[in-house]
C-alpha cells in the first residue's frame, strides 16, 4: 500500500507487480550497480571519514552552527535508504484493465538517515535561497502562481501551455548540474561543488535485502534534489533557450519538472518554441499540452475569461478524476 505519485490517493497493489517493478528499475545497469551486503559497513565508515575531511576543509565557508551540526551528525545512527515506488497512475490514459500494463513506478530512496543527509539538508537551504532569488520562473508552490495570474491580463487569443520534463531526476547530467549550482553561488563555489559531489556520487539504496549504488542521474529522495534540478534546468535549458528564442512568454513558470506558460503568438511559433526546448539537451525530453481556453496545472484549473480583446484568468482547484474514483482491477486498487 503506497501513495500514488502526484498526491493522487492511496494505491493497493499486487505484491508481484510491485516487486517486479522494483527489480526492473534497479536492474538498469546504466543507473544502478549492485553492491555486496558485506561491503556496506566498511562503505559507511569510509563515507564518514570522507565527510569529516570535507567539513573540516570547508569549515571557513560553513556557518559555525551548521559546522557543529554536521560534525555532531557523525555520531548519529546511519541506515542505507530503502527504495520504494510511487505508482504513476496519472500517466495512464485511463485507469482500466486495458491500460494497466503501462503502469510504472517512480523510485524514491528514503534518505532520512543516510551519511549524506546532513550535508544535503544544508545544501538544500543554500540552493533554495539562491534559486528563488535568481530564477524568477521557478515556483515555490502553486499559490505563487495563483497570485500572479489574479493580476495578469493577456491577449484574448493567447494559448495556455503546460509541459512535463519526463523522468527528470534520472535524466540530469550531474556534472553539468553541479557546475550550474556552483556558478549560482560564486561566493561559496568551491564548497558547494565539493559537497554536491559528495551527495550525488554517494547515492545508495536497498531493496529486499539487496544493496545498490546509483551512479547516474540525481539521487532520488535526497533533500537537495529539488533545488539542484531546478537550477540545472534554469541554467542549462531555459537560459540557453532565451538566447535562441525570438520570443519569450511574459508568463512562464515551472515547479521542478512541471511547467506552465502563456503564449501570445500564433500556433506555429508555439510549436517551434516547444521543439526548441525539447532539443537543446539530448538527455531531457519534454511533453506538453496546449489549450486555447482552459488547462489543468498541478492542483489548479486555469481558465481564460475573455473580455473583448483581452483575457483575465479564473483559477480553481483541480483534482484529477481518477483520484476520487474507486476502481478494483486485477493488480491495483485506487482508494
Amino acid at each position: 500500500i503506497k501513495p500514488a505519485d502526484k498526491n493522487m490517493g492511496m494505491v493497493v497493489m499486487d505484491r508481484e507487480w510491485y516487486q517486479g517493478e522494483c527489480a526492473r528499475i534497479l536492474g538498469d545497469a546504466g543507473v544502478y550497480t549492485e553492491v555486496p551486503a558485506a561491503d556496506i559497513p566498511q562503505l559507511i565508515e569510509q563515507l564518514r571519514l570522507k565527510l569529516i575531511r570535507l567539513v573540516q576543509t570547508w569549515q571557513h565557508d560553513i556557518p559555525s552552527a551548521v559546522f557543529r551540526y554536521l560534525m555532531s551528525s557523525l555520531g548519529h545512527q546511519v541506515h542505507v535508504p530503502y527504495l520504494y515506488l510511487l505508482p504513476k497512475v496519472h500517466k495512464l490514459p485511463a485507469v482500466t484493465r486495458e491500460h494497466l500494463h503501462l503502469l510504472k513506478g517512480r523510485p524514491i530512496a528514503a534518505n532520512h538517515s543516510w551519511v549524506t543527509t546532513p550535508v544535503s539538508i544544508y545544501l538544500a537551504d543554500v540552493l533554495n535561497e539562491v534559486c528563488f532569488r535568481k530564477f524568477e520562473q521557478v515556483l515555490p508552490n502553486s499559490t505563487a502562481l495563483v497570485k500572479l495570474l489574479e493580476t495578469s491580463v493577456v491577449s484574448a487569443d493567447a494559448y495556455l501551455v503546460t509541459f512535463d520534463i519526463e523522468n527528470m531526476y534520472p535524466s540530469i547530467d550531474n556534472a553539468a548540474a553541479i557546475e550550474a549550482c556552483a556558478q549560482a553561488v560564486p561566493y561559496k563555489r568551491g564548497m558547494v561543488e565539493a559537497l554536491l559531489q559528495f551527495v550525488m556520487h554517494n547515492g545508495y539504496c536497498q531493496n529486499h535485502g539487496r544493496y545498490f549504488h546509483q551512479h547516474s542521474g540525481t539521487v532520488t529522495g535526497t533533500n537537495v534534489a529539488p533545488p539542484f534540478a531546478n537550477i540545472y534546468v534554469a541554467v542549462a535549458l531555459e537560459a540557453v533557450a532565451r538566447q535562441h528564442a525570438s520570443y519569450w512568454p511574459a508568463i512562464y513558470k515551472r515547479f521542478i519538472d512541471d511547467g506552465f506558460f502563456v503564449w501570445e503568438r500564433d500556433l506555429a511559433s508555439l510549436h517551434e518554441f516547444l521543439n526548441l526546448l525539447n532539443t537543446l539537451l539530448p538527455n531531457i525530453n519534454i511533453t506538453w499540452a496546449i489549450s486555447s481556453h482552459s488547462i489543468a496545472y498541478m492542483d489548479l484549473q486555469i481558465t481564460k475569461q475573455v473580455q473583448g480583446m483581452v483575457a483575465r484568468f479564473v483559477v480553481s482547484t483541480y483534482q484529477k478524476p481518477v483520484s476520487y474514483t474507486h476502481l478494483t482491477l486485477p493488480t491495483i486498487l485506487l482508494v
